[in-house]
């Protein structure tokens, strides 16, 4: 699936964690399969 994600920002300026998240979320394949996607904002040690 990176592939595809990949594919879609290509050219995009990744600016903001939303603006990642956004285009991460636009991305889908010509079978139809979508992505979903969430910021995770925890802290890990």
């Amino acid at each position: 699936m990176f592939c595809e994600i990949t594919k879609n920002w290509r050219g995009k300026p990744l600016v903001s964690h939303r603006v990642i998240i956004e285009l991460i979320a636009a991305t889908s394949t010509k079978s139809g399969l979508k992505i979903q996607t969430t910021l995770d904002t925890g802290r890990y040690p």
